[in-house]
């Protein structure tokens, strides 16, 4: 649909995503730097910037993303906080990573600070494309706006989650459901084997 995309940003609702990808996946996720239980996880062995391509369906973005940044919430303290502020950072994200206070389901924080951080580069014009993971309905006139502004938006995330107002709403939506197991599974089957050798 587009031809000669030169640049993109990465836009990651790391709460909406965390939470569909262990209802999916949890039994190979591993807590490593891409993966901290409730709260964050991204495609195994995976840099923030590198280009998310797909066998079946390779996004039609060129070179690393100019920004990645990944929103997200933990409850507990400081120090877990910090945990996961370094563990994304470590692989190339500008973490946004906002306290839970008792029995707070999703603080308003993570919506609030994706939709300005996307709103205000679409505006700017920043970027030819913004790739949003993420599958909440409540997106849509976020998209819209973007869009309305000459930005193109990919969606990337698991079909099985995904608010079909936000697929619709999409220049590309790409299903990663197959891909992102496949990744973890063979992370996961490589520990094992090595764990087998150690033994022998």
């Amino acid at each position: 649909m587009f031809t000669n995309v030169g640049s993109w940003m990465l836009f990651v609702d790391g709460e909406n995503f965390t939470c569909r990808a262990q209802e999916l996946s949890g039994s190979v996720l591993r807590e490593s730097d891409h993966h901290m239980r409730d709260c964050f996880v991204w495609f195994a062995e995976k840099h923030a910037f590198e280009p998310l391509c797909f066998n079946d369906y390779p996004l039609d973005i060129s070179g690393y993303a100019l920004r990645s940044f990944y929103y997200t919430s933990v409850q507990g303290s400081d120090e877990k906080q910090a945990q996961a502020i370094g563990a994304l950072h470590k692989i190339g994200f500008q973490p946004y990573v906002f306290r839970k206070h008792g029995n707070q389901r999703r603080p308003k924080g993570v919506d609030i600070a994706l939709a300005t951080d996307f709103l205000a580069n679409a505006f700017d014009k920043n970027s030819d494309v913004a790739v949003l993971v993420a599958g909440d309905g409540d997106y849509v006139p976020m998209v819209n706006e973007a869009k309305r502004r000459g930005r193109a938006v990919y969606v990337v995330f698991f079909r099985s989650g995904l608010d079909e107002r936000l697929r619709l709403a999409a220049d590309v939506f790409v299903d990663i459901e197959y891909e992102f197991r496949r990744g973890w599974q063979q992370l996961a089957d490589r520990i094992e084997a090595k764990v087998r050798q150690s033994n022998e």
